[in-house]
Protein backbone atom coordinates (compact mmCIF):
# COMPACT_ATOMS: atom_id res chain seq x y z
CA UNK A 1 0.00 0.00 0.00
CA UNK A 2 1.46 3.60 -1.07
CA UNK A 3 1.34 6.54 1.53
CA UNK A 4 1.40 9.88 1.30
CA UNK A 5 4.11 10.98 4.63
CA UNK A 6 3.15 13.86 6.60
CA UNK A 7 5.38 14.34 9.99
CA UNK A 8 3.55 15.41 12.97
CA UNK A 9 5.50 16.69 16.09
CA UNK A 10 4.44 15.94 19.45
CA UNK A 11 5.94 16.57 23.14
CA UNK A 12 6.87 13.32 23.57
CA UNK A 13 7.67 12.29 19.95
CA UNK A 14 7.58 12.72 16.32
CA UNK A 15 5.42 10.46 14.42
CA UNK A 16 4.68 9.97 10.72
CA UNK A 17 1.20 9.89 9.51
CA UNK A 18 0.66 8.19 6.43
CA UNK A 19 -2.76 8.67 3.82
CA UNK A 20 -3.54 5.91 2.00
CA UNK A 21 -3.07 6.65 -2.24
CA UNK A 22 -5.52 4.24 -3.13
CA UNK A 23 -8.63 5.33 -0.65
CA UNK A 24 -7.78 9.28 -1.97
CA UNK A 25 -7.85 8.42 -5.42
CA UNK A 26 -11.25 6.44 -5.62
CA UNK A 27 -13.32 8.57 -3.33
CA UNK A 28 -12.76 5.93 0.05
CA UNK A 29 -12.17 7.33 3.88
CA UNK A 30 -8.50 7.65 4.16
CA UNK A 31 -6.72 5.19 5.77
CA UNK A 32 -4.33 6.75 8.13
CA UNK A 33 -1.19 4.78 10.06
CA UNK A 34 0.83 6.86 12.41
CA UNK A 35 4.72 5.73 12.94
CA UNK A 36 7.03 6.61 15.31
CA UNK A 37 10.17 7.98 13.79
CA UNK A 38 11.90 5.85 16.20
CA UNK A 39 10.39 2.50 14.96
CA UNK A 40 11.67 3.61 11.08
CA UNK A 41 14.47 1.96 9.48
CA UNK A 42 16.96 4.24 7.78
CA UNK A 43 19.43 3.09 5.73
CA UNK A 44 22.55 5.17 5.63
CA UNK A 45 24.81 5.14 2.35
CA UNK A 46 27.56 3.13 2.01
CA UNK A 47 30.75 5.09 2.38
CA UNK A 48 32.62 3.27 -0.58
CA UNK A 49 30.51 4.44 -2.69
CA UNK A 50 32.19 6.32 -6.14
CA UNK A 51 29.87 8.30 -8.75
CA UNK A 52 30.90 7.61 -12.45
CA UNK A 53 29.37 10.55 -13.48
CA UNK A 54 28.48 13.81 -12.27
CA UNK A 55 26.60 16.70 -13.63
CA UNK A 56 27.07 20.01 -12.73
CA UNK A 57 25.47 23.00 -14.30
CA UNK A 58 27.50 25.31 -16.43
CA UNK A 59 29.38 28.35 -14.51
CA UNK A 60 31.29 31.28 -15.65
CA UNK A 61 31.91 32.58 -19.10
CA UNK A 62 34.20 29.60 -20.83
CA UNK A 63 33.17 25.99 -20.30
CA UNK A 64 35.27 23.59 -21.06
CA UNK A 65 35.90 20.86 -20.16
CA UNK A 66 39.06 19.12 -21.89
CA UNK A 67 38.59 15.90 -19.51
CA UNK A 68 34.67 15.47 -20.62
CA UNK A 69 35.29 15.38 -24.32
CA UNK A 70 37.73 13.10 -23.68
CA UNK A 71 35.76 10.80 -21.85
CA UNK A 72 33.09 11.23 -24.87
CA UNK A 73 35.80 10.36 -27.51
CA UNK A 74 34.40 7.22 -28.62
CA UNK A 75 30.90 9.20 -29.69
CA UNK A 76 33.30 11.83 -31.83
CA UNK A 77 34.63 8.92 -34.02
CA UNK A 78 31.37 7.57 -34.35
CA UNK A 79 30.13 11.24 -36.06
CA UNK A 80 33.04 10.87 -38.03
CA UNK A 81 31.87 8.22 -39.41
CA UNK A 82 28.63 8.70 -39.77
CA UNK A 83 29.15 11.51 -41.71
CA UNK A 84 31.24 9.71 -43.85
CA UNK A 85 29.32 7.10 -44.60
CA UNK A 86 26.35 9.30 -45.74
CA UNK A 87 28.93 11.22 -47.75
CA UNK A 88 29.37 8.05 -49.68
CA UNK A 89 25.74 6.25 -49.58
CA UNK A 90 23.79 5.65 -52.85
CA UNK A 91 26.14 7.53 -54.73
CA UNK A 92 27.72 6.85 -58.33
CA UNK A 93 31.33 8.37 -57.29
CA UNK A 94 31.26 8.36 -53.41
CA UNK A 95 34.28 10.45 -52.30
CA UNK A 96 35.23 11.58 -56.41
CA UNK A 97 32.60 14.26 -55.69
CA UNK A 98 34.64 15.86 -52.78
CA UNK A 99 37.81 15.57 -55.95
CA UNK A 100 35.39 17.18 -58.58
CA UNK A 101 34.24 20.10 -56.11
CA UNK A 102 37.79 21.92 -56.73
CA UNK A 103 38.45 20.64 -59.91
CA UNK A 104 35.40 22.24 -61.48
CA UNK A 105 36.28 25.60 -60.10
CA UNK A 106 39.46 25.62 -60.87
CA UNK A 107 39.08 25.01 -64.36
CA UNK A 108 36.21 27.93 -64.14
CA UNK A 109 39.44 30.19 -62.79
CA UNK A 110 41.51 29.42 -65.13
CA UNK A 111 39.33 30.15 -68.00
CA UNK A 112 38.00 33.56 -66.26
CA UNK A 113 41.43 35.09 -64.57
CA UNK A 114 43.75 33.31 -66.72
CA UNK A 115 42.59 33.09 -70.37
CA UNK A 116 41.10 35.62 -70.01
CA UNK A 117 41.86 38.49 -67.25
CA UNK A 118 45.40 37.18 -67.93
CA UNK A 119 46.06 37.64 -63.95
CA UNK A 120 49.61 36.87 -62.88
CA UNK A 121 50.28 33.55 -60.88
CA UNK A 122 53.89 33.92 -59.82
CA UNK A 123 55.43 31.60 -62.78
CA UNK A 124 53.55 29.19 -61.38
CA UNK A 125 50.97 27.04 -64.02
CA UNK A 126 47.74 28.16 -63.47
CA UNK A 127 45.97 25.17 -62.94
CA UNK A 128 48.27 24.44 -59.94
CA UNK A 129 47.83 27.74 -58.42
CA UNK A 130 44.19 27.74 -58.56
CA UNK A 131 44.25 23.74 -57.04
CA UNK A 132 46.30 24.21 -54.53
CA UNK A 133 44.66 27.79 -53.20
CA UNK A 134 40.63 25.92 -53.48
CA UNK A 135 42.24 22.86 -52.01
CA UNK A 136 42.90 24.97 -48.93
CA UNK A 137 39.76 26.68 -49.15
CA UNK A 138 37.36 23.72 -49.20
CA UNK A 139 38.74 22.64 -45.81
CA UNK A 140 38.49 26.25 -44.16
CA UNK A 141 35.18 27.01 -45.25
CA UNK A 142 34.31 23.29 -44.76
CA UNK A 143 34.74 23.86 -41.13
CA UNK A 144 33.63 27.01 -40.77
CA UNK A 145 29.83 26.26 -42.74
CA UNK A 146 29.34 22.72 -40.61
CA UNK A 147 30.33 24.78 -37.59
CA UNK A 148 27.72 27.30 -37.80
CA UNK A 149 25.04 25.31 -38.80
CA UNK A 150 25.56 23.00 -35.78
CA UNK A 151 22.78 24.11 -33.57
CA UNK A 152 20.16 24.35 -36.47
CA UNK A 153 21.29 21.02 -38.01
CA UNK A 154 21.48 18.53 -34.28
CA UNK A 155 18.58 20.16 -32.90
CA UNK A 156 16.53 16.93 -32.70
CA UNK A 157 19.56 15.57 -31.03
CA UNK A 158 19.92 18.08 -28.20
CA UNK A 159 16.71 17.96 -27.04
CA UNK A 160 16.98 14.17 -26.88
CA UNK A 161 20.35 13.43 -24.54
CA UNK A 162 22.85 15.01 -23.17
CA UNK A 163 26.50 15.24 -24.61
CA UNK A 164 29.32 18.37 -24.29
CA UNK A 165 27.80 20.31 -27.24
CA UNK A 166 31.81 21.11 -28.42
CA UNK A 167 31.61 17.38 -29.19
CA UNK A 168 29.85 18.58 -32.66
CA UNK A 169 32.03 21.02 -33.80
CA UNK A 170 35.65 18.66 -33.00
CA UNK A 171 33.76 16.15 -35.01
CA UNK A 172 32.70 18.39 -37.97
CA UNK A 173 36.50 19.51 -38.09
CA UNK A 174 37.83 16.13 -38.19
CA UNK A 175 35.38 14.68 -40.73
CA UNK A 176 36.29 17.80 -42.98
CA UNK A 177 40.45 16.69 -42.58
CA UNK A 178 39.17 13.44 -44.62
CA UNK A 179 37.55 15.29 -47.53
CA UNK A 180 40.80 17.50 -47.46
CA UNK A 181 42.82 14.49 -47.37
CA UNK A 182 41.40 13.23 -50.96
CA UNK A 183 41.85 16.77 -52.18
CA UNK A 184 45.47 16.99 -51.00
CA UNK A 185 45.84 13.52 -52.68
CA UNK A 186 44.78 14.80 -56.09
CA UNK A 187 46.44 17.90 -55.81
CA UNK A 188 49.86 15.44 -54.85
CA UNK A 189 49.10 13.53 -58.31
CA UNK A 190 48.65 17.11 -60.60
CA UNK A 191 51.99 17.99 -59.31
CA UNK A 192 54.06 15.02 -60.29
CA UNK A 193 52.32 15.39 -63.45
CA UNK A 194 53.93 19.04 -64.29
CA UNK A 195 56.78 18.14 -62.36
CA UNK A 196 57.20 15.35 -64.58
CA UNK A 197 57.01 17.54 -67.75
CA UNK A 198 59.60 20.27 -66.68
CA UNK A 199 57.35 22.51 -64.67
CA UNK A 200 59.49 25.08 -62.37
CA UNK A 201 57.26 23.67 -59.24
CA UNK A 202 59.26 22.67 -55.89
CA UNK A 203 58.22 22.34 -52.63
CA UNK A 204 60.25 24.22 -50.04
CA UNK A 205 60.95 24.02 -46.27
CA UNK A 206 57.55 25.43 -45.11
CA UNK A 207 56.20 21.88 -46.02
CA UNK A 208 57.05 21.06 -42.86
CA UNK A 209 54.80 23.61 -41.24
CA UNK A 210 52.12 22.28 -43.35
CA UNK A 211 50.94 20.00 -39.96
CA UNK A 212 50.55 23.60 -37.69
CA UNK A 213 49.31 25.31 -40.86
CA UNK A 214 46.08 22.62 -41.09
CA UNK A 215 45.78 23.43 -37.53
CA UNK A 216 45.87 27.06 -37.98
CA UNK A 217 42.94 26.87 -40.32
CA UNK A 218 40.70 24.56 -38.05
CA UNK A 219 41.56 26.72 -35.03
CA UNK A 220 40.39 29.79 -37.15
CA UNK A 221 37.23 28.76 -38.71
CA UNK A 222 36.05 26.70 -36.04
CA UNK A 223 35.98 30.10 -34.02
CA UNK A 224 34.19 31.52 -36.60
CA UNK A 225 31.77 29.27 -36.77
CA UNK A 226 31.43 28.86 -33.25
CA UNK A 227 30.48 32.84 -33.45
CA UNK A 228 28.43 32.36 -36.10
CA UNK A 229 26.28 29.40 -34.58
CA UNK A 230 25.94 31.66 -31.76
CA UNK A 231 24.28 34.29 -34.00
CA UNK A 232 22.20 31.85 -35.96
CA UNK A 233 20.87 30.32 -33.13
CA UNK A 234 18.64 33.37 -32.05
CA UNK A 235 18.69 35.05 -35.17
CA UNK A 236 17.90 33.02 -38.41
CA UNK A 237 18.05 35.41 -40.97
CA UNK A 238 21.95 35.41 -40.53
CA UNK A 239 21.92 32.07 -42.52
CA UNK A 240 20.80 33.58 -45.73
CA UNK A 241 24.28 35.84 -45.15
CA UNK A 242 26.38 32.88 -45.45
CA UNK A 243 26.84 32.29 -48.93
CA UNK A 244 27.67 35.78 -49.59
CA UNK A 245 30.20 35.95 -46.93
CA UNK A 246 31.54 32.54 -47.61
CA UNK A 247 32.12 34.11 -51.83
CA UNK A 248 33.16 37.33 -50.70
CA UNK A 249 35.83 35.94 -48.40
CA UNK A 250 37.18 33.82 -50.57
CA UNK A 251 38.17 36.46 -52.89
CA UNK A 252 39.76 38.41 -50.18
CA UNK A 253 41.90 35.60 -49.12
CA UNK A 254 44.32 35.31 -52.16
CA UNK A 255 43.11 32.18 -53.39
CA UNK A 256 42.51 34.02 -56.67
CA UNK A 257 44.61 36.63 -56.63
CA UNK A 258 48.45 36.21 -55.14
CA UNK A 259 49.62 38.41 -52.67
CA UNK A 260 52.19 39.36 -55.11
CA UNK A 261 49.51 40.81 -57.40
CA UNK A 262 47.51 42.85 -54.82
CA UNK A 263 48.34 46.89 -54.98
CA UNK A 264 50.00 48.28 -52.33
CA UNK A 265 46.86 50.82 -51.51
CA UNK A 266 44.94 47.67 -51.46
CA UNK A 267 47.17 45.20 -49.89
CA UNK A 268 45.93 46.58 -46.20
CA UNK A 269 42.61 44.89 -46.79
CA UNK A 270 44.09 41.20 -47.12
CA UNK A 271 46.99 42.01 -44.23
CA UNK A 272 43.98 42.04 -41.75
CA UNK A 273 42.56 38.87 -43.54
CA UNK A 274 43.87 35.87 -40.90
CA UNK A 275 42.94 33.21 -43.89
CA UNK A 276 45.68 35.18 -45.70
CA UNK A 277 49.01 34.15 -44.30
CA UNK A 278 48.17 30.23 -44.03
CA UNK A 279 46.89 30.42 -47.83
CA UNK A 280 50.19 31.86 -49.04
CA UNK A 281 52.09 29.25 -46.87
CA UNK A 282 50.50 26.23 -47.67
CA UNK A 283 51.06 27.62 -51.59
CA UNK A 284 54.51 27.65 -50.37
CA UNK A 285 55.13 24.67 -49.02
CA UNK A 286 53.73 22.88 -51.81
CA UNK A 287 54.96 24.89 -55.03
CA UNK A 288 57.63 26.81 -53.93
CA UNK A 289 55.76 29.97 -54.86
CA UNK A 290 53.89 32.84 -51.87
CA UNK A 291 54.52 35.83 -50.12
CA UNK A 292 54.81 35.48 -45.99
CA UNK A 293 55.43 37.96 -44.34
CA UNK A 294 56.21 37.78 -40.43
CA UNK A 295 54.05 40.73 -39.08
CA UNK A 296 51.31 39.28 -41.20
CA UNK A 297 51.61 35.93 -39.54
CA UNK A 298 51.50 37.01 -36.12
CA UNK A 299 48.44 39.19 -36.75
CA UNK A 300 46.39 36.06 -38.00
CA UNK A 301 47.84 34.38 -34.87
CA UNK A 302 46.91 37.07 -32.59
CA UNK A 303 42.86 37.28 -34.75
CA UNK A 304 42.72 33.77 -34.16
CA UNK A 305 43.71 33.27 -30.56
CA UNK A 306 40.78 36.00 -29.91
CA UNK A 307 38.33 34.47 -32.34
CA UNK A 308 38.78 31.14 -31.08
CA UNK A 309 38.45 32.43 -27.24
CA UNK A 310 35.58 34.62 -28.31
CA UNK A 311 33.89 31.52 -30.45
CA UNK A 312 33.95 29.30 -27.08
CA UNK A 313 32.30 31.66 -24.96
CA UNK A 314 29.81 32.69 -27.08
CA UNK A 315 28.77 29.26 -28.00
CA UNK A 316 28.57 27.70 -24.36
CA UNK A 317 26.71 30.72 -23.41
CA UNK A 318 23.96 29.86 -26.77
CA UNK A 319 24.10 26.21 -25.64
CA UNK A 320 22.15 26.99 -22.30
CA UNK A 321 19.11 28.65 -24.24
CA UNK A 322 19.48 27.45 -28.12
CA UNK A 323 16.73 23.95 -27.50
CA UNK A 324 14.37 27.47 -26.60
CA UNK A 325 15.67 29.69 -29.71
CA UNK A 326 16.32 27.02 -32.49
Amino acid sequence: MLYFLTCVATISDTWVIGVSRASVMFGGSPERKAIKVSQLHVVAPKEDITWTKVVAPDIGLLNVRPRELWHYRDLIVLLVYRDFVISCRQTILGPIWWMLQPILLCVTYVLIFSVIARVSTDGIPPVLFFLSGLTFWFYFIGVFSNVANTFSSNASIFGQVYFPRLVMPIAWSISALIKFSFQLAFLAVCYLVYVLYGSPVAPQWTLLLLPFVILYAAALATGCGLIMAALTSKYRDLTLTMPMIMRLWRYLSAVVIPMSAVPENYRCYFDWNPVVPAVEIFRHATLGSGTISLPQVFTGLGMTAILLLSGLIAYSRASLTSQDTV
